[in-house]
């Protein structure tokens, strides 16, 4: 048995998980994974298909996890993307020597409504970003990584969620309008992507609330450097105007 939160009880199943790959929105510090859908259709899943933890617009920090009502199966995860750089990376790399299955979760006790702290720190490899909860999982913990999407992995310590994995990052990079990118793996913007989270993270994101000159400097040469005639235009496109906006909503307005 597993558990999102000490009182919400959930089991692994063989069954596929979503065939649909992880969908990064940088600019909303979210990653969506599931079908995509419209408001109408987000309501009624909400409202008459699913069980789970509020959702996106919450007030409160959450992660969103939808069970169907019927089958008791994941039909939809939304996480939020911490601005916290983990201090301990050895930590969070420790995961990666963690052997991935495949699978899928089922809520074992139907619940209106529940609620999924979210990761509070991150860690990109360079490869893999490694998001980590404020729990306790030492080395001796049993770890468990189950593949719920194509490059998205669940982490278990001891049986309790302990956060989640993106492979690639760059390759989940999407617009509002949620359509992924066709494009291959694009290794330019996986090494801009490490800059980025060194940069848009505290501490050193201090810089941005304190609307430092240098920070707005450090911005501007990050997107510079971001060629939107190569490689995977559409996802380099994303990020460049991402920053381009925190530039114009910090400095400029």
């Amino acid at each position: 048995m597993l558990r999102l939160e000490p009182s919400v009880l959930v089991e692994l199943h063989d069954a596929p998980g979503f065939p649909e790959p992880p969908r990064y929105f940088p600019g909303h510090l979210g990653v969506s994974t599931g079908p995509s859908v419209d408001p109408d259709a987000y309501q009624r899943l909400v409202l008459e298909e699913t069980h789970g933890s509020v959702d996106m617009d919450s007030p409160v920090e959450v992660d969103e996890f939808r069970f169907d009502r019927s089958s008791g199966l994941l039909r939809l995860m939304n996480l939020r993307v911490p601005e916290y750089r983990a201090q301990d990376r050895r930590r969070a790399l420790d995961w990666l020597s963690v052997e991935s299955r495949p699978g899928t979760l089922r809520l074992v006790e139907p619940k209106a409504r529940f609620h999924v702290d979210p990761a509070t720190t991150l860690c990109y490899s360079g490869s893999e970003l490694i998001l980590l909860r404020d729990r306790p999982d030492g080395p001796a913990a049993d770890r468990l990584r189950v593949q719920v999407a194509p490059g998205l992995h669940l982490l278990f310590g001891d049986g309790l969620l302990a956060g989640w994995m993106m492979d690639a990052p760059e390759s989940r990079i999407c617009p509002d309008s949620g359509t992924p990118s066709p494009y291959p793996a694009d290794p330019v913007l996986a090494e801009i992507l490490a800059e980025y989270y060194e940069l848009l993270t505290f501490p050193a994101l201090d810089g941005l609330m304190d609307e430092e000159p240098e920070f707005r400097q450090a911005l501007e040469a990050l997107a510079e450097r971001i060629e939107v005639h190569a490689g995977a235009v559409d996802r380099r496109s994303v990020l460049r105007e991402h920053i381009q906006e925190l530039v114009r909503e910090w400095f400029e307005e």
